[in-house]
Parts: C-alpha cells; structure tokens; sequence
C-alpha cells in the first residue's frame, strides 16, 4: 500500500515538474525570413554623356566658274571621300514611355587631300574640309539597352577652294567658315550603365557661298555638302 502511494507521488511530481517546465519562456530566435532578391534600377538614357568617334565622309563641292576674262562656264563638281574624326557632348531626357529627347555637339576635323577637276577650259579647281561640326536636337525611343534616334539642327564647317591653271600653283585661294543644316539617324547601344556604343548617318548642307573671285572681279557661288557614317563609344555619367 505504501508502495503504491509512493508510485504514484512519483509520477504526480513528474507530470507536475512537465507542465511547470512547458510553462516557461523559451530562449530559442524564431527563424528569420529570407532577405528578398536586391533588384536591379531600370536602365535609362537620361542624364549627360560624352564619346569620341570616327568614320567616312564623302563630300561634293559644285559651282559656276569664272576665268579671268569673265566668261562664265558650266557647273563643276568636286567628289572626294575623306575621314573624320572627333567628339562629342550631349545631355538626354528619357520619360516613362521610351521617349527620349536630348541635345548634343559635336566637332570632327576633316582627314584628307584636296579634290581638283581639271576643266576642257584650261583651268583646275580645287576643294578641301578639314573640320565639320554641328549643334542637334535628338529625338528617339528606348528599347532596352538600344536607342533608335534623329537628330538634325545647325552645321558649320570651312571649305577652301582655289583656281589654278591645269599645272600651276593656284593663282586664288579663299577658305570661308559657313552655317548650314544636317540631319541624320542612327543606334546607341548601352553595354552597361556607363558605357556604350554607336553607329549613325548624316547629311549636311552647308548651303552656298560666294566665292570673291577677285581674278575676275566677280562672285561664283559655291556649293558643299556631305554623307557621312560613323562609329563612336560614348560614356555616360
């Protein structure tokens, strides 16, 4: 009997002793919930960019000419392929849609001899760049890493041109700096945030301007304008 009543104290203690025990505070850290994945800021084109670039121009130079006598004869027209190369300098605003619009200079020097036509008259004329530049306005559209764009406005570049007899040194030379127009297209392509590259054509007009040909004391007017392609890698701050 005696037994039995301490067998069962026994277990009434350790039920009692359980029961107290799961009453109390644990200690344990309750597992920590997994850190999202960090996601990376969209791409965008906004902000100011500079590069450098290269590439082909071909240019036409085309006027009346005036010999000494003052006679007037047909058109000239002065073809050439030269390179350039140079840098530039822009500033792009992108908005949610893919639209971008931006504004950029450039400056390029002209790489290349002079182009002549030998006239049936006796005479040779001369034509020669040796730098282009311009100020454009940019309108284009993201696609991801790719920015498909136009860009026209305000070109300036010099232009020399001589008159000479076919085998002699030219007997006028005179270089005017002039004003004119471009407009063209063209790709950059992001190869990361900071860098990227690109491919673009233009056409440029620089109208036509009064050649003093004091030999003859007249005025020719002449004519330039160019197609050009280039290449270029640009940084992007």
């Amino acid at each position: 009997m005696i037994r039995k009543f301490l067998l069962s104290g026994a277990a009434l203690a350790a039920l009692s002793a359980s029961a107290f025990a799961s009453d109390l505070p644990t200690h344990k850290t309750a597992p920590m919930a997994p850190m999202p994945a960090p996601v990376a800021a969209p791409f965008t084109w906004t902000g100011f960019y500079v590069g450098g670039q290269a590439g082909w121009i071909g240019e036409q130079t085309s006027g009346p000419f005036t010999n000494v006598a003052g006679t007037v004869f047909g058109p000239y027209s002065i073809n050439k392929s030269d390179g350039l190369i140079g840098g530039f300098v822009g500033y792009n605003q992108q908005f949610g849609s893919g639209l971008v619009v931006g504004l950029e200079g450039d400056f390029n020097g002209v790489i290349g001899g002079r182009g002549t036509q030998n006239l049936a008259t006796g005479y040779t004329i001369g034509a020669k760049e040796t730098y282009l530049g311009d100020v454009r306005a940019r309108l284009g559209y993201g696609m991801g890493p790719a920015l498909f764009y136009l860009a026209g406005g305000l070109a300036y570049g010099d232009v020399n041109t001589t008159y000479a007899f076919t085998g002699a040194a030219p007997f006028l030379s005179h270089t005017t700096t002039r004003a004119g127009w471009t407009l063209g297209g063209g790709v950059d392509y992001a190869i990361n945030n900071s860098w990227f590259v690109r491919a673009e054509y233009r056409y440029t007009d620089l109208g036509r301007n009064s050649f003093s040909n004091v030999a003859a004391n007249t005025a020719d007017k002449v004519r330039n304008n160019s197609n050009a392609v280039l290449l270029g890698v640009g940084y992007k701050f």
